[in-house]
């Protein structure tokens, strides 16, 4: 059987909305490796015109040759899944693909994950390389910057993207259109001890989600928590807008709030009469 190598190239056009502050801020298209698109973890699998899996690996970046697979396929029709993903955890492992329109994943934030499923004409009994654009990543960034000081009890910040839906026991994207078949809650908590000044103003923290559509109006909520899990500020917003390949904004005052103030005078006269 021929030697097939196939490599994915990952196209980081990003374009970040900015929320509240409302710019906009547009990286151009350039293609690159997948360790400079933050990936670290891919699964392909191989379907035959029959729809029979007849290959399936994954890889990490600790991997010898990552993003770059050899193998040997007969001459034929095929269709290439490939879920490509960046791990929070180190334990976190690629994704399990289980269809063209199905995979799944033990983790419950996404920051870079890219999907594609292709199909492939393998012809002759010679080696061929095969370059799979990956495209722009199908996960949504909710990123947060506070820029007032960080009261002393607050221990952890937390967001929350749709707050009212609840959490699967697996999350899931159809590759071959990257969108999620349900709504989800996302979250994650963020210690105040992770930085070095001990404060959380100024720098930026970020969830990573799945969407159902290109793009989707979701509420999210802020939590700044004390070092028991209490909530000691909040703020939501409704109807926020996210888009695949793109990272919604919010910065400014979060612990605090400015008020303006005047004053006013009532220039009504009152009279009091008497006799001389």
């Amino acid at each position: 059987l021929p030697v097939k190598a196939f490599s994915f190239a990952f196209l980081v056009e990003e374009a970040r909305q900015f929320k509240h502050d409302l710019d906009n801020d547009i990286i151009p298209d350039a293609k690159a490796s997948a360790t400079e698109a933050y990936v670290n973890r891919i699964a392909f699998a191989i379907y035959d015109a029959q729809g029979n899996q007849t290959y399936s690996t994954t890889q990490t970046d600790d991997d010898q040759d990552f993003a770059t697979i050899n193998t040997s396929i007969p001459v034929g029709e095929y269709t290439f899944v490939v879920v490509a993903h960046c791990g929070i955890e180190d334990s976190d492992p690629a994704a399990v693909i289980t269809s063209a329109t199905s995979a799944t994943f033990n983790q419950n934030t996404f920051p870079y994950l890219f999907t594609k499923v292709e199909s492939v004409t393998i012809s002759g009994n010679t080696s061929q390389t095969v370059q799979i654009n990956m495209g722009r990543r199908k996960s949504s960034s909710f990123q947060v910057k506070i820029t007032d000081p960080t009261p002393e009890d607050v221990a952890s910040l937390q967001l929350i993207v749709s707050p009212t839906q609840s959490i699967p026991t697996a999350y899931s994207i159809n590759p071959t259109t990257g969108f999620t078949p349900s709504d989800w809650k996302y979250q994650k908590t963020f210690p105040r001890s992770h930085y070095a000044d001990n404060t959380f103003s100024n720098h930026t923290i970020a969830l990573g989600i799945l969407l159902t559509d290109t793009e989707q109006q979701l509420d999210i909520t802020i939590n700044a928590l004390d070092a028991d899990g209490s909530v000691l500020y909040t703020r939501t917003k409704t109807g926020v807008t996210f888009r695949q390949a793109s990272t919604t904004r919010a910065s400014g005052t979060f612990f605090s709030s400015t008020a303006d103030g005047s004053l006013t005078f009532d220039t009504t006269e009152g009279y009091i009469d008497i006799t001389l």
